[in-house]
């Protein structure tokens, strides 16, 4: 069954009224939306309008976020029967992340990266972006959990393939939509292998030490504009992002976002371009949000005298010995494929170590050996009206792997589901022709 086979948010517009038919969406396959966008009538016109238009004009900007379907690509979200657009929503991962692959650099060859990209065999979709200009990935990954950490990865990925720069930052969040975007060379892939999550060695560098640049001047009300207005402030209270004081501005920084009406999401976004997200050992991201939640969005930036505008600087709260916990992870092995260590839990949370769970080991088993004598059949299974297998080898594969990898897990028993049916369906249907 194709990864791709999996329920998602679609939506009319991505602008929309809190509370109106258009916010809350209808659910839908994603491989099904990934189809028609290139094939529907109202889907061309209303990209070819989209394209029309002065590139990065207003009126382009304005036509995208009020006129041109999105959905999401990383999983379903859902609150009280209804489809939502926030994170907190969701309901399960699909194993899938998108990645936007924006022409900011004029050296990147981005045609051939996108030929490049199809030869992946973790990559599920590869087409242009809705505006032509850029190129849309979807990659199967192995380990959802990791979703932010697997996006280190893919910036080191692009910049060994000469298209440094062309990462979009804003698409690490789960809940980022997509936009429909026909493409005629587009590439859709049923029988991915997922990507296991490996660690990014970041390489050794120079302190850094943001002193006495010039702060740029509060440039509106913009998410920019307001990070540049926190940086200034930071700047003048003598706090900078150096060697031993990283966790401590981030600390900070993240206060007067937070007070600024920055949510955490987008934070976490322009952080990552100063330091690696999985070189924070540390909640300073997450502790602010969480300590001083009844301070969002308080910033009058209409009057700069205002009681919410008070801002001094913090010392980052210290972690309580007694309730710090370190242990290590073994190295796993999966069908040859060997994952890395686990990233050292943050300091200041207790933690337990992970226990591994050994429930579906007998199905596992008992799988494994089924298949390894079972002779596949050369033409396509159609196991039900949603699910047609093309290449069993790499079905049962990257199925067997998702399940080891994910032993337990409730969202992932539709993968475990799945080759229980493969297997029911063998055992009863007979094989004119084997592989």
């Amino acid at each position: 069954m194709s990864i791709l086979n999996q329920y998602v948010n679609y939506f009319q517009k991505s602008s929309a009224v809190i509370g109106s038919e258009e916010y809350y969406g209808d659910k839908i396959l994603l491989r099904s939306i990934l189809i028609q966008m290139h094939t529907f009538p109202k889907h061309l016109d209303t990209i070819n309008a989209l394209r029309a238009y002065p590139k990065d004009s207003a009126e382009q900007k304005k036509f995208k976020n009020t006129k041109v379907p999105c959905f999401t690509i990383s999983g379903y979200f859902e609150k009280d029967g209804k489809g939502s657009r926030t994170a907190i929503d969701l309901i399960y991962h699909t194993c899938l992340i998108g990645l936007d692959l924006d022409p900011k650099n004029p050296h990147a060859d981005l045609k051939a990266l996108k030929q490049q990209v199809k030869r992946e065999p973790f990559v599920a979709y590869v087409g242009d972006s809705c505006r032509g200009e850029g190129i849309f990935v979807i990659v199967h990954v192995a380990d959802p959990e990791k979703h932010k950490w697997y996006f280190d990865f893919f910036k080191r990925w692009l910049e060994q393939n000469g298209c440094k720069g062309t990462f979009d930052e804003q698409t690490k969040n789960v809940n980022r939509l997509r936009y429909v975007a026909p493409d005629s060379n587009h590439c859709l892939n049923d029988n991915t292998i997922p990507l296991p999550f490996t660690e990014v060695k970041q390489p050794q560098r120079p302190s850094l030490v943001f002193k006495h640049q010039p702060a740029r001047n509060y440039s509106g009300n913009t998410l920019q504009g307001k990070i540049d207005f926190a940086a200034k402030i930071l700047d003048k209270q003598g706090m900078y992002f150096e060697d031993k004081n990283k966790h401590n501005y981030i600390f900070n920084l993240c206060c007067l976002l937070n007070k600024m009406g920055i949510t955490q999401d987008e934070a976490e976004a322009y952080i990552s371009t100063l330091i690696p997200l999985n070189e924070i050992k540390s909640n300073c991201l997450d502790y602010p949000y969480k300590t001083y939640s009844n301070e969002f969005n308080v910033w009058d930036f209409k009057n700069e005298n205002a009681s919410g505008n008070s801002f001094v600087i913090q010392k980052f709260p210290a972690p309580k010995k007694e309730i710090v916990q370190s242990f290590s992870v073994p190295q796993v092995v999966v069908d040859n494929i060997a994952t890395p260590k686990v990233i050292t839990p943050p300091l200041f949370v207790q933690t337990k170590p992970e226990i591994k769970s050994t429930e579906w080991d007998e199905q596992i088993a008992e799988l494994q050996s089924f298949f390894s004598t079972a002779s596949l059949p050369v033409e396509a299974v159609k196991l039900n009206d949603h699910s047609t297998i093309t290449n069993l080898p790499l079905f049962i594969q990257s199925h067997l792997t998702i399940i080891k990898a994910n032993n337990g897990k409730r969202t992932f028993e539709p993968y475990l589901t799945r080759l229980k049916q493969l297997r029911d369906y063998l055992g009863s249907s007979p094989i004119k022709q084997t592989a």
